[in-house]
């Protein structure tokens, strides 16, 4: 048996990538002991990305933020180096909601307002046509004429930035005789 590769996400709600990947591992090696295995986490952008950025070896740093509906809240984000990877579940995701109620009008994020509780948090501003800014969530969604970045930290401007996303939400004009939603 030659080198096997166990790359696997997490399993919602049971075990984390890490925790799939040894249960894998443990499993090959009571058939083959000798088997020589690599465990490497994944994430798709969703729940658990953060999990497997520390099983990449990334150092855990808590960091305080504003969540969804505009409460501060703790969020962990993963740093090695000069490279940080951020859940933005752990921020803004629908666990982060007050008592868990929804709130997709008002909610900065939680899947619901199009980014602009990123650009918001980056220093963006939406603006409407008559150059006003926007209120948070998702009420304004159909309102936004310009995103202002004049005051962005030159430093988030200069970044490289990565994204990783689990939600691929379909045009539905293509697909309007489909009635079931796409999860967030």
């Amino acid at each position: 048996m030659g080198q096997v590769v166990l790359a696997p996400d997490k399993f919602k709600g049971s075990l984390t990538g890490a925790q799939v990947a040894q249960a894998l591992a443990n499993g090959i090696h009571a058939v083959h002991p000798d088997a020589d295995l690599r465990t490497v986490p994944v994430a798709d952008g969703g729940d658990g990305t953060m999990s497997a950025a520390l099983a990449a070896g990334f150092t855990p740093v808590e960091v305080p933020t504003t969540g969804p509906t505009g409460e501060n809240v703790n969020a962990t984000i993963a740093v090695r180096g000069p490279v940080a990877v951020i859940e933005s579940a752990a921020a803004g995701g629908l666990s982060q909601l007050p008592g868990g109620l929804l709130a997709p009008l008002a909610a900065t994020s939680a899947c619901t307002d199009g980014g602009a509780g990123l650009v918001a948090a980056l220093g963006g501003k939406r603006h409407d046509r008559n150059g006003d800014d926007l209120p948070p969530g998702g009420r304004s969604l159909l309102l936004p004429d310009f995103l202002d970045w004049s005051e962005v930290d030159s430093r988030v401007l200069d970044a490289d930035l990565i994204l990783a996303c689990d939600v691929d939400n379909p045009n539905p004009t293509q697909h309007a005789a489909s009635s079931t939603p796409t999860p967030c």
